[in-house]
């Protein structure tokens, strides 16, 4: 298929009017490759909330390069190491950031005063969880 800018790309023609750039075969057992929307596939962030997928990307930046604080990896620029860095630390701001508000929400405060309210009258059995 030619490109407005130039060049080309091929495509996979599916039947009909379809076509992909990309085709997959899944893991479980899949035995012909196809589209992602043939295959009834997602991305796992469209399951994720938004805290479990900024820890998702904390976790991918410390199993791609360890801890902030070791040498850079080799061969990489040393603006592209600090800017990951950078960008670590806006993800641990903006997630300190939210804990914050959501300890402070009206609901959270409530909750913790039903808790305490319901354990000082014992109608909660010792190391129970409410």
């Amino acid at each position: 298929m030619p490109m407005p800018l130039g060049g080309h790309r091929w495509m996979f023609r599916l039947g009909g009017d379809r076509f992909a750039f990309k085709l997959y075969c899944p893991k479980d057992g899949g035995t012909e490759f196809r589209s992602r929307a043939a295959h009834g596939l997602g991305y796992l962030s469209r399951h994720l909330g938004r805290r479990k997928r900024v820890r998702l990307r904390e976790d991918r930046f410390f199993l791609r390069y360890g801890a902030v604080e070791v040498i850079k990896p080799h061969g990489m620029w040393h603006t592209t190491w600090e800017s990951k860095k950078l960008a670590l630390e806006a993800l641990r701001a903006r997630g300190a950031e939210r804990k914050r508000v959501l300890s402070t929400s009206p609901g959270a405060v409530y909750m913790r005063h039903y808790r305490a309210r319901l354990k000082s009258r014992g109608a909660v059995a010792p190391g129970a969880t409410v």
